[in-house]
């Protein structure tokens, strides 16, 4: 009855522990072309009039490069509906599993068309800060 029970606990606390794994990512919507996208309520910062956060796209078929997803650091302009990303990471596998290619070239800003994904996420993360 012991070893059941230790059994039991270990297959618990592990089935816990990749729950919490993809926890802290909050599904933002999903486009027409099936990809959903996410945001890690956890990397959420406010700083010097500029937001902060991870975002991560789930492809629903691969990329040109054959990735399943990605995660890319966002900085963002809540007054002008802007943000540029300062680091992003591809994974062949989907939900950003696996080994993943990093670049950290920050890009350019782009201002966003109030009906995309884009504007979608940035306008949650400026609700979320205030």
């Amino acid at each position: 009855m012991v070893v059941t029970m230790k059994k039991l606990t270990i297959l618990l606390f592990s089935i816990l522990i990749s729950f919490s794994s993809y926890g802290e990512w909050f599904k933002i919507g999903e486009i027409t072309n099936g990809d959903v996208y996410y945001i890690d309520q956890d990397s959420i910062k406010q700083q010097n009039g500029y937001v902060y956060f991870w975002a991560m796209g789930d492809y629903f078929v691969p990329n040109k490069y054959g990735d399943m997803s990605g995660k890319a650091h966002y900085q963002g302009e809540c007054s002008v509906n802007r943000f540029k990303h300062l680091s992003y990471i591809f994974y062949k596998q989907q939900m950003g599993s696996g080994a993943g290619e990093t670049g950290n070239a920050p890009g350019e800003w782009k201002y966003l068309s109030p009906e995309g994904i884009g504007a979608t996420m940035l306008n949650y993360v400026c609700d979320y800060v205030d």
